[in-house]
């Protein structure tokens, strides 16, 4: 009976074996991998975006500046900092609904981006940047961590505008005023270090100067 009942067993693991899909290891750049990137980022979900960048190796899973519109993937040529951008505040129903293991927070996300080093001023295919698409979005929290994080205003897309421009086209005056005083306080600093450069130019100018009339003498 028990030796029956062995026999059993292993029919059954055999036939479980039999009946389990099968196993797919996919690459870095598999198209499945990268979309489950870009829809963590536009999601904003903390812990799937960490799964599919951090591994037991301390390398990404998926390569950070993965981008769409490649390799069979249909898309505008953005990464994820693009679709991140793209998103839009939560509802009230879905942050009640947000599951507490796998928080959204789309700031968040876009430091974590960030600090795996994907490309903060990456350009699509109309020439738009991340921080275009977060004016576009009306998502100052995102814009204002974008300039945290270094992104560039002088940067146009192809029909030749700004983020700021943008900002004004649609009335999104926050985020003009934001970007606005952004480049006043970049202004500032490059006239500043322009100043101590130039001080400093002329300070060694009247060393060499004196040098030279000493030499003189």
């Amino acid at each position: 009976m028990e030796r029956g009942a062995k026999a059993v067993s292993k029919a059954d693991e055999k036939k479980s074996a039999r009946g389990q899909p099968k196993r797919i290891t996919l690459g870095r750049n598999d198209p499945f991998l990268r979309g489950e990137l870009f829809n963590a980022a536009k999601s904003g979900k903390m812990s799937t975006l960490d799964a599919l960048l951090q591994n037991e190796l301390g390398t990404p899973r998926v390569p950070v500046n993965s981008v769409d519109g490649s390799d069979g993937m249909e898309g505008l040529g953005w990464n994820a900092l693009h679709h991140l951008c793209s998103s839009s505040p939560w509802t009230k129903e879905e942050f009640m609904d947000m599951d507490p293991e796998d928080p959204i927070d789309h700031v968040g996300c876009l430091k974590m981006l960030c600090d795996w080093g994907i490309q903060v001023d990456l350009q699509d295919q109309f020439g738009r940047t991340p921080l275009h698409i977060a004016v576009l979005s009306n998502r100052l929290p995102l814009v204002k961590r974008l300039l945290f994080q270094g992104a560039s205003l002088e940067i146009l897309t192809l029909d030749k505008k700004s983020a700021i421009d943008l900002a004004r086209e649609k009335g999104f005056k926050n985020i003009e005023q934001t970007l606005i005083d952004r480049h006043l306080h970049l202004v500032t600093i490059a006239a500043k270090a322009a100043d101590k450069k130039k001080e400093k130019e002329e300070k060694e100018g009247f060393s060499f100067l004196g040098c030279c009339a000493a030499a003189r003498d």
